[in-house]
């Protein structure tokens, strides 16, 4: 192998070890299930999520790290409790939380009358936050919303 075929192989290499790390521990998109999160978010569409935002997660589940709690109306991507299923829900934090990852967060959608939140599976532990929606506007995978 040339020299520098060896570079261009080690920087493609590297690129793609720097894009599998980031999805990993920092970013990913999210498609919105359901009608939960209308008007804001509805069907179809698709959310950048930070996952860093409130620590660095273990791949295998809970956080190495724990740096930050929700914040009150924060949007987030969390497991369903006993599940793994994803909900996007808006956090509601009444008092301040301690960190930890035992502590849990009161979940709920914005559109209340079509939502399956914490008022039916209960607070959801830190440990199952997978992070912090950005990205709001939002992009729509091109279905119609209904």
């Amino acid at each position: 192998m040339k020299k520098d075929d060896r570079r261009i192989f080690g920087t493609v290499l590297g690129v793609i070890l720097a894009l599998l790390l980031a999805k990993t521990f920092l970013v990913d998109l999210a498609e919105v299930q359901g009608k939960s999160m209308l008007p804001g978010l509805g069907q179809g569409d698709i959310v950048l999520v930070f996952k860093a935002a409130y620590g660095l997660r273990n791949p295998a589940g809970g956080y190495f790290a724990l740096w930050r709690m929700p914040k009150n109306r924060d949007v987030v991507i969390a497991f369903k409790p006993g599940t793994n299923k994803t909900v996007i829900k808006r956090a509601w934090i009444q008092e301040p939380v301690r960190r930890s990852q035992d502590t849990s967060i009161f979940l709920l959608g914005d559109n209340n009358f079509e939502s399956v939140d914490s008022r039916d599976f209960g607070p959801v532990p830190m440990s199952n936050i997978l992070g912090k929606v950005l990205g709001l506007p939002h992009i729509h995978a091109g279905r119609e919303r209904k």
